[in-house]
């Protein structure tokens, strides 16, 4: 606040002065100066650490803490690590998907991908291991991405088929060649009314179908994403893909290329009468993908909810199928709309 523009007349640089004085005669090694309410803009977080630094002896090192209240972390973060070097910090704070406080703080993947890609400067993060990271954490939190963060899985699948066509025929087209390299998987294709019939050739590569079987399968797939109003699903398109072929495309070649557009389903599962159900049930619990497990009477033996995929990408139903094929006799999903 002493350097914001609402501030209380209590809350002057003079005092603020007299306070890194103290903390340095008392013997800092680091001293952290947070912009906790998140009020700073870059010019005023510059200043901020160009004051510490000219405040407190060049053995202490200077650190960096940027909420996000009015969205401005990023770029504070980036203004004290790429500006001059009386206003560069020496340590930054960040979190995983920026969490923290009311709207967080610094996003760690956000800062690293901004200071290698765009600033050409080492961080010393092994970039690689973002992705599994971050989608380890969600996973084990049971947290969701939102459309807004720049790991979740939605950035790399391309909605628009003129776009879709470019990405098959260069997958560099439209994302940046570092965060293919790092951050991206596999790129995927939403089902939808807009899809290109280039993705249902990617598809039914393997199938050497004809191009008025192509272009069936489009149109059903569009027709339906209108009735809709949403992305059509793998195995819906599964289940269009046989209507018109009598061909059964494996749940692992469509969710290879195309994006469920949903996050979370419903699992019905029939058990063999000589398998105890419970078993299942326990295990399936102690999945981080599992939401919740019941065990029902009627038609159906086990009702399970869970995310549409692992934080690996793998399909749950496939895993339970694969996991217990000896005692599962049918599966059957519903995609939450």
């Amino acid at each position: 606040r002493y350097f914001a523009t609402c501030t209380s007349p209590l809350n002057t640089r003079e005092r603020f002065e007299r306070y890194l004085q103290s903390v340095a005669e008392a013997g800092a090694t680091v001293i952290s100066v947070p912009d906790t309410s998140g009020l700073l803009t870059s010019d005023q977080a510059r200043a901020l650490i160009r004051m510490t630094r000219a405040t407190v002896h060049r053995g202490i090192e200077v650190a960096g803490h940027f909420h996000n209240d009015y969205g401005n972390a990023l770029g504070n973060a980036l203004a004290v690590t790429t500006g001059e070097v009386q206003a560069r910090v020496d340590e930054i704070h960040t979190s995983i998907g920026g969490i923290g406080a009311r709207n967080g703080i610094t996003d760690l993947y956000e800062l690293v991908a901004n200071l290698e890609d765009n600033y050409g400067l080492p961080t010393g993060v092994r970039r690689a291991g973002l992705k599994p990271l971050y989608d380890g954490y969600k996973a084990i939190m049971r947290d969701r991405y939102t459309s807004r963060e720049c790991l979740a899985p939605q950035v790399a699948v391309e909605q628009a088929g003129t776009h879709q066509a470019q990405q098959l025929r260069d997958p560099g087209g439209y994302i940046p060649p570092l965060k293919l390299k790092h951050d991206i998987t596999a790129i995927q294709f939403a089902a939808s009314s807009i899809m290109s019939r280039h993705v249902m050739d990617e598809v039914m590569g393997a199938y050497h179908l004809d191009e008025a079987a192509i272009t069936a399968i489009t149109n059903l797939i569009a027709e339906r994403s209108v009735f809709r109003s949403r992305t059509i699903s793998p195995p819906e398109v599964q289940d269009i893909i046989e209507a018109v072929t009598g061909v059964r495309v494996p749940s692992e070649t469509v969710g290879r290329i195309l994006y469920s557009g949903r996050e979370q389903v419903y699992i019905h599962i029939n058990v063999r009468p000589q398998y105890p159900a419970r078993e299942i049930i326990d295990e399936l619990y102690t999945w981080p993908e599992v939401i919740r497990t019941d065990e029902v009477y009627g038609d159906i033996d086990i009702v399970v909810l869970a995310a549409t995929r692992d934080h690996q990408g793998k399909y749950t139903v496939d895993k339970i199928r694969d996991r217990f094929k000896d005692a599962i006799l049918h599966t059957n999903t519903l995609t939450i709309e």
